[in-house]
């Protein structure tokens, strides 16, 4: 096993996902090509397409504020993420998809990601590691005599 690429290959993925997660509660970062764009923020990756602005190609990468807050009703804690230019700004809940006429766009959270990596990473090293007994099993041992 530690000699695999396929290990070895997939942690280097899931640890680049858990950095980029980590990344992405303090920093957004579009890139736009046209009339598409990949947007790296608040927990995912969002890959949308909107007609607004057709022309325009750019990379950008901003810094936000993110602070933790404890709900007093339900004692729940999560993260709240605030443009350092308006620090009490109302931030929403991303839909999983979003649609509007010359408008969408899909957002992935780093959570979903890393479950659907991990589930095919497993079924590859277990799908190896049988090819691997099955050889082994295969293969005749010479007669001693």
């Amino acid at each position: 096993m530690h000699r695999s690429f396929t290990f070895w290959s997939g942690l280097l993925l899931i640890a680049f996902t858990a950095w980029a997660w980590w990344d992405s509660a303090s920093a957004i970062s579009v890139a736009k090509l046209g009339p598409f764009y990949l947007t790296h923020a608040s927990g995912g990756v969002a890959v949308g397409y909107s007609d607004t602005y057709p022309d325009i190609h750019h990379v950008t990468r901003e810094k936000i504020a993110c602070t933790v807050v404890t709900d007093p009703e339900s004692g729940s804690i999560g993260f709240n993420h605030r443009p350092p230019e308006d620090p009490y700004a109302v931030v929403t809940a991303k839909p999983l998809f979003y649609s509007a006429p010359g408008q969408c766009s899909v957002f992935l959270p780093h959570w979903l990601l890393m479950i659907v990596f991990l589930a095919l990473w497993s079924a590859m090293l277990l799908w190896r590691a049988r090819r691997r007994k099955r050889r082994m099993t295969n293969l005749e041992l010479p007669d001693e005599g």
